[in-house]
């Protein structure tokens, strides 16, 4: 009996050991199932972020879905969107240009490109084919940012055209459509001095017959975040002018405009880069005389974290326009519009804008 007693308990105990065996066969399982259920998150969310922006969260939770088409703001059907370019009225449309990535629906995995719409009320959109490609040399890392402008019935875009530096080059056409990229392209090839490697986004606008172009930098050696003039009686062969405003303790600016207002003052604007986390929007209004600019009022049109790289122009009303790109860098974004930027001043003399 004491023999058949001590065999049940080692067969109990060998019992036990099979047991533990299994149960760690089934814990290393467990954890092979949860790291393959993570890689297989990791895999799932990218094609979310590539194919629709971000994933759908359900009506109750009370958040946006960001496949939903906006009801007033532009966006494209399919890509990546950012910087508004080449604001203008033109052939009886106002056409924006913008920064675009017609393949991807995340920066960077292209060279950029410039979308292209033009709506009458800016409520109702048709988007246009694609404007610019990066189809040369000289931009064959991207066609960025830049301005467009009327002369003799032909509608000029101004670019920052990349490759082994940033130049700028122009585009034009005829019928506001298919453009034709100039033979002697980049019409501006290196930065002067006063500049520096970052050297982009031209702003183009014509002042009694001269053509000025506001050209966004920086220089490191000065601390300071610029914006630089050239001018130009043809579009095509442009002369430096010099430094026309800068902002001391910033690296860069990007994305400027440059309009008249009212009373024969003008508007200049910019994102001014202070350091590679923080930068904002400066509006400036003022005279400019003898090639000078000269600051009666500045303010920023808004405090938000995604209002940046907006552009303004004038339209054939007499109405200084801001667009703006939103909201950011996480997602493909959308267009803003605020209207009458600095056209009227209330019974104490202040200047203001209203939004759409």
């Amino acid at each position: 009996e004491v023999a058949n007693l001590s065999d049940i308990v080692m067969m109990n105990e060998q019992y036990q050991a099979e047991l533990k065996k299994l149960e760690d066969i089934k814990n290393a399982n467990v954890v092979k199932l949860n790291e393959l259920k993570s890689a297989l998150s990791l895999l799932v969310f990218p094609f979310l972020i590539t194919n629709f922006s971000v994933p759908k969260y359900k009506k109750e939770e009370g958040n946006m879905d960001y496949r939903t088409p906006p009801k007033y703001h532009f966006a494209t059907k399919k890509g990546w969107i950012n910087d508004p370019n080449g604001l203008v009225y033109y052939k009886g449309y106002y056409h924006i240009f913008y920064q675009h990535s017609p393949n991807f629906e995340k920066p960077w995995q292209e060279s950029m490109h410039w979308g292209h719409a033009r709506t009458k009320d800016f409520l109702n959109w048709e988007e246009l084919p694609v404007a610019l490609y990066p189809d040369r040399e000289y931009d064959s890392n991207g066609c960025w940012s830049g301005t467009a402008i009327v002369k003799d019935d032909t509608l000029y875009l101004f670019y920052a055209s990349v490759y082994l530096s940033q130049t700028v080059s122009v585009a034009y056409s005829k019928d506001g459509i298919n453009f034709e990229k100039y033979e002697n392209n980049p019409v501006i090839d290196h930065f002067p001095p006063d500049g520096s490697g970052d050297f982009r986004d031209p702003a183009v606008y014509c002042v009694d017959g001269t053509y000025y172009l506001v050209m966004a930098s920086g220089n490191p050696e000065a601390n300071a975040a610029r914006l630089l003039l050239y001018k130009s009686e043809d579009l095509l062969k442009w002369d430096y002018v010099g430094i026309m405003n800068e902002w001391e303790n910033a690296k860069i600016t990007e994305c400027p405009s440059f309009m008249s207002a009212e009373d024969g003052n003008y508007l200049l604007s910019a994102s001014v880069c202070v350091s590679d986390d923080y930068h904002y929007f400066n509006v400036m209004y003022g005279d400019f005389k003898n090639e000078k600019f000269e600051i009666k009022y500045f303010a920023e049109v808004d405090k938000g974290p995604d209002q940046y790289a907006g552009q303004a122009f004038r339209d054939h009303l007499g109405r200084n326009i801001l667009i703006t790109w939103l909201p950011g860098w996480k997602y493909s974004g959308a267009m803003e519009f605020r209207g009458d930027l600095i056209d009227t001043k209330d019974d104490k003399g202040v200047y203001h804008w209203e939004r759409y």
